[in-house]
């Protein structure tokens, strides 16, 4: 009853609000309009060139914004709107790298490459050739009877099943095999193309993919016509392979000597964050954020629906909008503040685009507590409005849904609810440390990810009844009861889709660091919670075997099996622990 009282309490305060300000004068529309269209086009500019972190693009984004924010009344937390931190964008070949089989020398970029998820170091020892470098989880066996500790494994890419040519199965199997050697002992894996795929493109690359992660073992591969010379066979062997009755794996008589160095690209990057104070004297000390990412990517590449064309991904709608937004909020927010009893945070996040990585340093950086945050509401992509606006989060709040169907009343647009906060963009940092999350995002498109998604083609006017509906829901959030927070059942699995097995536990799926993986909420009755795996650990080994970031993670859980009992090996603050996990 007291749960029913204080909801319609709350709701009757909305419809006061929404009956005070819904009906945004024309001029006044037509202002912001103007603002908002302003904001976009210089965000989205060729100047800018794509807003990447690490370039002057997004230096002159950040200075932009400042200046917004100084201009509109926002204050700076410690004389200054910007909270820099390091990213880690990547991996280069150092000057050492070779590799010889037999006492010759191969040529880099035209022999052989190191591959993305190589580790380091120097490793010298016989090569035995394992096939298609599979487990006995996967089927056919590669390792039995056959002992690799100590050697070099080579092993044919991708998939045995020849219908199954996607790059994600040929990058997934990679990381897998590549592991799977290490687990067995091997000190250096080598990959050669299947028959399917002739092009060995041994180009030497400048720079090296981090986002799946590393291995600890290194990871070569070499041109199909070394590979045979290395296991005395014609190319008809690889295409024919596995033969019925033939073994999938033998000893070779070949001998590597690899040494493979790499060394991290890190770049420097900034959060622009300010406030405005709350003008009660209590609640004035309690928070609610709003949120947007600035940056894009650049001159596209890894992220880009078009990955092979060189050319300015303007992000227009991602997220030049949502960046437009924040900054419209909070000059509306600050031409009422007197109406504000809480005070409110205005960020814009950095390297969104590369995993969520500026959030994440917030919440882990923060420059207030925590704590004292009772909402966060993320505008991301909210450029593209046609008839229905999706608003993803309402799980995190017990109270959210019913708030937001007082708030949708007469839009001009339909409001869709989605439970989930895990949709991919920075609400889901805040979500993850127990605060209730409201992601507006006005829907996918075509031009996402390429170099036309561009200013010309945002509804700018559609952009503004967005945010008159965000600005409603501020207010509530400014004045009223805390909302309570939820956690999310759908989200335990996230990223376990086609896993036989799910712990029960939220993963960082966002994070950087490659020492483990952090657990960031354990489902309450699921196997982790039970065993008494919490929120905070970090999970460093399944069943004795390393567990060093996401996709090692994935990798282990599908090999068990339910009914099973798991050892999983955790670090908690300075402890290590093993924990017993009942699948």
């Amino acid at each position: 009853m007291r749960t029913q009282k204080s909801l319609l309490l709350m709701i009757s305060y909305v419809l006061i609000v929404s009956a005070s300000l819904f009906n945004i004068a024309n001029a006044q529309q037509y202002s912001q309009i103007d603002s908002v269209k302003k904001h976009i086009y210089y965000l989205a500019s060729e100047e800018l060139a794509g807003r990447k972190p690490g370039t002057p693009g997004i230096e002159k984004a950040a200075a932009y914004i400042s200046a917004q924010f100084k201009n509109i009344g926002v204050k700076p937390f410690n004389n200054t709107y910007l909270q820099p931190f390091k990213l880690l964008v990547g991996a280069q070949l150092a000057d050492v790298n070779s590799l010889s089989i037999d006492g010759k020398e191969l040529k880099l970029g035209k022999d052989y490459i190191p591959v993305d998820i190589t580790g380091t170091g120097k490793a010298e020892g016989d090569i035995v050739f394992v096939g298609y470098g599979l487990d006995k989880t996967s089927g056919r066996i590669s390792y039995d009877n056959i002992d690799v500790k100590g050697k070099w494994v080579m092993a044919i890419r991708g998939s045995m099943d020849p219908a199954d040519r996607s790059a994600r199965a040929m990058l997934m199997g990679d990381y897998a095999k590549a592991m799977t050697a290490a687990d067995k002992g091997a000190i250096g894996i080598i990959l050669v193309n299947p028959s399917w795929n002739s092009e060995d493109n041994m180009d030497a690359k400048v720079s090296l993919n981090r986002s799946m992660g590393n291995v600890k073992i290194p990871v070569l591969k070499v041109s199909t016509k070394i590979a045979l010379k290395v296991i005395n066979q014609s190319a008809d062997f690889i295409k024919k392979f596995p033969v019925d009755n033939e073994p999938a794996s033998f000893e070779t008589k070949s001998k590597v000597i690899a040494e493979v160095n790499v060394k991290m690209i890190y770049q420097n990057t900034n959060n622009i964050v300010g406030f405005i104070e709350g003008s009660d004297p209590v609640l004035k000390n309690e928070y609610i954020v709003v949120g947007g990412h600035y940056d894009h990517l650049g001159m596209g590449g890894a992220g880009s629906r078009k990955p092979d064309t060189v050319a300015i991904h303007y992000g227009a709608d991602d997220n030049a909008s949502g960046t437009a937004g924040v900054i419209e909020m909070a000059r509306l927010v600050e031409k009422a503040k007197g109406s504000f009893g809480r005070s409110f945070v205005f960020i814009a996040f950095s390297a969104e685009e590369m995993g969520l990585l500026g959030s994440q340093y917030f919440v882990s950086n923060p420059l207030i507590s925590l704590s004292s945050v009772k909402g966060m509401i993320n505008l991301d992509m909210i450029g593209r409005l046609k008839n229905e606006l999706t608003i993803e989060g309402t799980g995190s709040a017990a109270e959210s849904d019913s708030l937001l169907n007082i708030l949708e009343k007469g839009r001009p647009f339909k409001v869709t609810h989605s439970a989930g906060a895990s949709g991919g963009s920075d609400h889901t940092s805040f979500y993850n440390k127990g605060i209730p999350v409201f992601f507006f995002f006005s829907g996918m498109h075509y031009d996402y990810h390429t170099p036309t998604d561009t200013p010309d083609k945002i509804n700018y006017k559609g952009e503004v009844d967005i945010l008159s509906m965000a600005y409603d829901l501020a207010k509530v959030l400014g004045n009223s009861k805390p909302l309570t927070y939820k956690q999310i059942a759908t989200q335990f699995n996230a990223g376990a889709r086609n896993y036989r097995i799910s712990l029960g536990i939220m993963p960082d799926v966002a994070g950087s660091r490659n020492d483990g993986l952090e657990v960031m909420d354990a489902r309450k009755g699921g196997p982790a919670e039970r065993a008494g795996i919490k929120k905070g650990d970090v999970i460093i080994s399944i069943n004795d075997k390393e567990v060093n970031n996401i996709t090692d993670y994935m990798s282990r859980l599908n090999t068990l099996k339910k009914g099973e009992k798991a050892k999983v090996g955790v670090k908690r603050k300075d402890e290590k622990l093993i924990i017993e996990v009942q699948l």
